[in-house]
């Protein structure tokens, strides 16, 4: 999914164009930095933190989209002198917004000199990083500039090196297979009921009790398939951090997904033949 570009049809039939998705860490990088060399100089983004555990998106968000109730917000918390300024400058730094959940609009929790300024300058649409969970599901896979996959394809030596290659998990998905990461808790699902409904009843009766602090607890596993996260051993963790509304829950994630289809090949020979063509052979 990296290196994907994806076009989403919204009602009012404008196209969102996603630019890049991004792990967690990546996009909570890229907002620090944005705050950092605003106003807020200096000033860790440890807020932001909890929030960002999913994929993230960077998306040409149309302006319009964010609603008008959210730009009257912004328009008024903002400094007039500092949206100005901005506005006669080429800011590439995304904002960061949230969609909202009773309505179709965006929250946004940074950035909202630059949506001003944006405004100022007749701009329709501005770069946006935004959780992948929140995009509409009528999504069109089109194949990216494959630069980024030329590059990988031309430090292979052989085909053999191609095929077992772990980078293609990396490339498709943010994270390559077994990797530990914090998954919002409404993201999983239940994959074995009576597992679920075993360990909803054993909690709910004071059977089962943790030995360990929640924190000392090693994460659950879960299955990235068919584009879901589904939960495969872990189920009395997941229903406590249900009830106690715990956000997230530490998860070792299996990859059962194919990432050369997923970054838009048919199969793993029409990599090779692109590293052929590429190699000269």
């Amino acid at each position: 999914m990296n290196f994907l570009e994806y076009y989403l049809k919204e009602e009012s039939l404008q196209q969102i164009k996603i630019l890049k998705i991004l792990g967690p860490d990546e996009a909570l990088d890229i907002i620090q930095k944005a705050r950092v060399g605003g106003k807020r100089k200096g000033e860790a983004v440890g807020s932001f933190r909890d929030e960002v555990t999913e994929p993230m998106a960077i998306i040409d968000l149309p302006i319009a989209d964010i609603g008008d109730e959210e730009i009257e917000t912004l328009k008024s918390a903002s400094n007039p002198d500092r949206v100005r300024d901005y506005s006669k400058q080429i800011i590439d730094a995304p904002i960061y917004a949230i969609r909202k959940k009773r309505s179709n609009g965006w929250y946004v929790s940074d950035g909202g000199h630059r949506v001003t300024a944006a405004i100022l300058r007749g701009d329709t649409t501005i770069k946006t990083i935004v959780p992948v969970s929140s995009l509409p599901s009528d999504i069109k896979e089109q194949s990216a500039d494959p630069s980024e996959h030329n590059k990988i394809l031309m430090g292979f030596n052989s085909i053999s090196e191609i095929v077992k290659s772990e980078a293609w998990d990396k490339l498709a998905f943010g994270f390559e297979s077994g990797a530990i990461l914090n998954i919002p808790t409404k993201d999983l699902k239940v994959k074995y009921r009576q597992d679920y409904d075993n360990a909803k009843d054993e909690i709910e009766s004071g059977a089962y009790k943790y030995k360990d602090a929640w924190d000392d607890l090693p994460p659950i596993e879960v299955a990235l398939e068919k584009g879901k996260l589904y939960i495969e051993d872990g189920y009395h963790r997941y229903y406590y951090a249900k009830k106690n509304k715990i956000p997230s829950i530490r998860s070792e994630v299996t990859i059962k997904m194919n990432p050369i289809t997923t970054l838009g090949f048919k199969s793993i020979d029409d990599l090779i033949h692109q590293w052929e063509r590429l190699k000269g052979k």
